[in-house]
């Protein structure tokens, strides 16, 4: 491989592909408010988008992530006052993380059988996921595993 004189540092970029694991981790973020026009939607395409075509994940884990960071995204405008929510998503060893940050207070919830759909999505999808309290709101995050699903358990 060659190396442009001027651009040296572009011999170390790979070709697309999945990120192996000893690549530096990649991390992209946005900010979406409460007055854009569908904030969830928005945060599907932007996370699926830079999943599959800025970074070169396959299709199947770029839809999983961006329905998963959709849901997270719904849930924190639809249950908390925040005006704003953090989305962001990484990739590192092997594994795509999605992470919603709000700045609520949290609404009132209700009946849970009316509700929880999307979160059931993110229980059966992602290999990891859980909350927890920062900076004065919750953030949610759920990982996924990039490449074959573990063998299932059995006889």
């Amino acid at each position: 491989m060659s190396v442009h004189p001027a651009r040296p540092e572009l011999a170390a970029v790979p070709p697309q592909g999945i990120v192996p694991p000893e690549q530096p981790r990649r991390r992209e973020k946005w900010v979406f408010r409460r007055s854009d026009p569908a904030p969830a939607e928005l945060a599907y395409v932007k996370v699926s988008v830079m999943l599959r075509w800025g970074w070169g994940l396959p299709g199947a884990v770029a839809d999983t992530a961006g329905k998963a960071a959709s849901e997270l995204a719904d849930n924190a405008m639809r249950h908390t006052f925040s005006h704003k929510i953090a989305a962001a998503v990484s990739v590192s060893g092997g594994r795509v993380t999605v992470a919603v940050l709000d700045r609520g207070p949290s609404r009132l919830f209700p009946p849970p059988e009316e509700f929880g759909r999307g979160l059931r999505y993110v229980d059966q999808h992602a290999e990891t996921w859980g909350h927890g309290l920062l900076c004065g709101g919750t953030l949610v995050r759920a990982a996924f595993r990039i490449g074959p699903a573990a063998p299932a358990e059995g006889p």
